[in-house]
């Protein structure tokens, strides 16, 4: 495990360039499984599924998330 974060930090380092990109993840594990450096497991939802990649993606995310806190689903802090 320690190898694997290891090869994922400074892989992550190395694309510091294309951090404006905001989809080069995805490319760097599929790299990393394909050199089999790293294996992963995909979780089944039924939840829709909402991110923030952009600035722009801001107030959309608070509207979402404002539901879901309302609605008792997701806690108003993830602080324990």
């Amino acid at each position: 495990m320690k190898r694997i974060f290891s090869t994922l930090c400074l892989a992550l380092l190395s694309l510091t360039a294309l951090a404006d990109e905001g989809m080069w993840l995805p490319s760097l594990i599929g790299e990393l499984i394909d050199r089999g450096e790293l294996s992963v497991s995909v979780l089944r939802s039924s939840a829709r599924w909402f991110g923030m990649t952009y600035h722009e993606d801001k107030e959309m995310v608070q509207r979402e998330l404002q539901k879901l806190h309302d609605a008792g689903v997701y806690p108003k802090t993830l602080r324990a």
